[in-house]
């Protein structure tokens, strides 16, 4: 063989090698070698978020874990975020879901405990996303042991119900249900229900209402057999009368607290029973012992490991991005809709109050309340500890007329109609005061523009073809019937006026007609900002075709007809160099 051919052969041989080494790399292999180039988006951060509120059942077996693992999986939204700054969301079949702090061996689920949720992307690019999940305390009443009763369903809501043969034996009616936690300690008993105790006769024009039902008269509560006293405090409100049908008074639900409990380690029974308390303030219409329908109880661990200090605070129902309203309390994005715990060794969990946080923003503000557009770091901190968590909170920069925070409206209502929300119902005529005023918080001094959306009232006829009615909105100089201040000062909004509309034999159809008028170059200060528009009669005389009558359906003042009114729907705030101020 030559030189050459000796060459060849040996390249070729090489070239073998390298060949067959390529084929038995594993692709996952392959794809991480990629995923190492410098040039290749790489998946840096998974976020993971559930579109319920997800808590692992007290009990569970870790096999029985593996599988609700698998249930909830359509429930989850899972984001890659690449190191471009790229999002993409992930399809269920491109990762796995499992459990951290899974029991072992004869161990069970407890509801004193956390179990991360591991939501891993792919093994070859080691992405991993983790989602904070308590063990359940919440047990669904109508999902429980019942005796004298049954599970049922009205307009949606699942309960136990139907107790109608109450007596005073608290072995005749019960809902039962089981409960396991790690190691003894103590827990808060909270029960959501209807009241029973109906008063009243709606026959022959009358009315029926709700009387308040007290729980330690009515009810008895065992743990493990152990009778536990219920305080006088745990009362089911009574209602307002209503007439006609009273079937809807039984599905007005409350949350009542009924106790704190002692639970042992492991598995415990909770027993609430329904009984005769031979008072008649308890019995019903029918003169039979009151009942009630129970939605769930939810039991939530108090209680910290003795010695030990919290790990971190752990959140869930709140979403680690979350919207909020212009000039709401920051305090209360971690006190409503969720529930916020205190981790300590080994996953154990006590639930935490609000008088118990201290809720810093950053950017830091004046009033502590969202200004429109703004967009925050929120921490929630345990008062005495470093255990927090954050949230990202943003606020949309449109402030409507159904926000509960910033928003008050005088001589109208708030209503919606056709989709839109808006303040309405004025009438300057026969009312004192007819005003919508809008609370702005804000960060620091700024100059804004302020956009409000409004609908003009100025009903007029166009004009009458037989029987036939044409209406129109005419042309309403807006500064002839509204006066706006800006904390107490008199803003220009001459120059200004809602156009007319096209004619239309459906009168009412023309209210909605909203548009967008401007007030400009408006200084607002740091912390609150009042923005207050005020309805009067038309200075000019202006008449709609619609007869003045007050409340009482009488005829009104001296004009025969109502003045022009305006619907508010909401006020925006533009900030200077904006998309929106271009």
């Amino acid at each position: 063989m030559t030189k050459k051919g000796i060459e060849r052969t040996v390249i070729i041989i090489i070239a073998a090698v390298v060949l067959v080494a390529l084929v038995m790399i594993p692709v996952g292999s392959y794809i991480y070698y990629r995923a190492t180039l410098p040039h290749i988006d790489r998946v840096t951060t998974v976020l993971v978020e559930s579109e319920a509120d997800l808590s692992v059942p007290s009990g569970l077996t870790a096999d029985e874990l593996n599988e609700y693992a698998s249930s909830v999986k359509d429930s989850l939204v899972v984001t890659a975020v690449y190191e471009s700054g790229r999002e993409l969301i992930v399809a269920g079949s491109s990762y796995e879901v499992s459990f951290d702090n899974a029991p072992r061996g004869d161990e069970r689920t407890c509801a004193d405990k956390i179990y991360p949720m591991r939501v891993t992307l792919d093994v070859a690019y080691e992405a991993v996303g983790t989602l904070d999940v308590f063990g359940q305390p919440r047990i669904e009443a109508e999902e429980s042991t019942i005796v004298g009763g049954r599970a049922q369903t009205e307009n949606g809501v699942g309960m136990a119900g139907a107790f109608d043969a109450i007596t005073t034996n608290a072995s005749d009616n019960y809902v039962e249900f089981k409960v396991w936690v790690s190691e003894a300690t103590s827990a808060d008993l909270r029960m959501r229900a209807a009241n029973g105790n109906l008063k009243g006769d709606t026959s022959d024009g009358g009315s029926a209402w709700m009387d308040e039902l007290s729980l330690s008269a009515v009810g008895r509560l065992t743990v493990n057999g152990e009778s536990v006293a219920i305080p006088s405090s745990a009362v089911i409100p009574g209602s307002d009368a209503v007439t006609g049908s009273w079937a809807s008074l039984y599905a007005i639900f409350y949350d009542v607290d009924i106790c704190g409990i002692n639970l042992g380690a492991g598995e415990n029974t909770v027993r609430f029973s329904i009984i005769d308390s031979g008072d008649p303030d308890y019995d019903n219409a029918w003169n039979s012992p009151a009942g009630m329908n129970i939605d769930y109880f939810e039991v939530l661990p108090n209680a910290a490991p003795e010695g030990e200090t919290p790990e971190r605070l752990a959140l869930s129902g709140i979403a680690s991005e979350t919207e909020i309203e212009p000039g709401q309390p920051f305090d209360d994005v971690f006190s409503s809709g969720g529930r916020i715990a205190a981790v300590y060794g080994e996953g154990r969990i006590r639930y935490v109050g609000d008088d118990e946080l201290t809720v810093t923003s950053a950017p830091a503000t004046a009033s502590g309340r969202a200004q429109p557009g703004g967009r925050y770091t929120l921490t929630a901190t345990l008062d005495g500890t470093n255990a927090s968590a954050s949230v990202t909170a943003y606020a949309d920069g449109t402030v409507t007329a159904d926000n509960s925070y910033s928003v008050s409206v005088v001589g109208g209502s708030v209503t919606t109609e056709n989709g839109r929300t808006f303040a309405g119902s004025f009438n300057t005529n026969n009312k004192p005061v007819n005003s919508v005023t809008f609370g702005i918080y804000m960060d620091g001094a700024a100059t804004v523009d302020l956009v409000l959306s409004v609908s003009n009232g100025y009903l007029t006829i166009a004009r009458e073809d037989g029987d036939t009615t044409y209406y129109k909105m005419s042309a309403l100089p807006l500064d002839d019937i509204l006066d706006v201040s800006i904390n107490g000062t008199d803003a220009d909004i001459s120059g200004i006026t809602l156009p007319e509309s096209a004619e239309n034999t459906n009168s009412t159809s023309l209210y909605g007609n909203f548009v967008d008028v401007t007030i400009e170059a408006v200084e607002l200060k740091e912390g609150e900002n009042t923005v207050e528009l005020s309805l009067h009669r038309s200075e000019s005389g202006l008449q709609t075709c619609w007869e003045n009558r007050n409340e009482d359906g009488d005829a009104g003042d001296d004009l025969p007809n109502e003045s022009p009114v305006i619907n508010v729907e909401s006020l925006k705030t533009v900030f200077a160099g904006t998309a929106d101020a271009e």
